[in-house]
């Protein structure tokens, strides 16, 4: 009975603590629309559409900072996942929907300048 009452309790508390005002709106500034679909550490991931016209991009939020995210000649890109700095999703492209694991832009530009290095030494 104890147990019932503890169980009510912590869902009625969940309830007033969610109507209390305690949630966190994720907009892309200037976005017609925004979906959040996950969040690793302080990284926010999603995508977005800048007007009704259609067409979605992807980004990443770190609190500060947003990374917007399209895939080489997609029409469409949306970003599913993040686990540490990598990145899942899908986009769509002239021949046709395609899925992608990549690590997050920093990383990436990381990776490119140190092959752009290594390639200047050799």
């Amino acid at each position: 009975m104890k147990r019932s009452i503890l169980v009510l309790f912590m869902i009625l508390f969940s309830c007033v603590y969610a109507e209390a005002g305690l949630w966190t709106t994720i907009d892309v500034p200037d976005a017609y629309a925004t979906t959040v679909y996950s969040i690793s550490g302080e990284n926010i991931v999603g995508t977005y559409a800048p007007d009704v016209s259609g067409g979605t991009h992807g980004f990443a939020y770190d609190g500060t900072d947003w990374t917007y995210i399209d895939a080489p000649g997609a029409t469409y890109t949306w970003v599913y996942g993040i686990e540490g700095s990598t990145m899942v999703g899908s986009y769509d492209d002239a021949s046709g929907s395609h899925g992608y694991v990549v690590p997050e832009p920093c990383t990436l530009l990381l990776f490119g300048l140190g092959a752009v290095m290594m390639r200047k030494t050799r």
